[in-house]
C-alpha cells in the first residue's frame, strides 16, 4: 500500500497504532537496483565475448559444444 493510503485507512476498534515508524536499513541482497544493474552488465559482457568467440572461431556456440544444427528436424511430414 501507498504512504497516502495506509494512513487514511483506519484501524479496527481495539487495534492501536504503533508510537513509532519501525527504521528499515536499505536492502542490499536479492532484487535490489545494484545487482540488477551489475546483473545486466554481466549478461552484455558475455553476450559480446561470445560474439568474438563466434566471429574468431567462425562457429556458433552449439557448433561447438557439439550438437548437430543446421540439418533440420529428424522426421518427414
Amino acid at each position: 500500500m501507498a504512504k497516502e493510503e495506509s494512513s487514511r485507512i483506519a484501524a479496527p476498534q481495539g487495534v492501536t497504532q504503533p508510537r513509532r515508524r519501525p527504521e528499515v536499513a536499505p536492502a542490499t541482497f536479492g532484487f535490489v537496483e545494484r545487482a540488477e544493474r551489475w546483473n545486466s552488465r554481466a549478461c552484455m559482457i558475455g553476450f559480446f565475448a561470445l560474439l568474438i568467440v563466434e566471429l574468431v572461431a567462425n562457429r556458433g556456440l552449439l557448433d561447438m559444444l557439439g550438437f548437430r544444427i543446421g540439418a533440420g528436424l529428424p522426421f518427414e511430414i
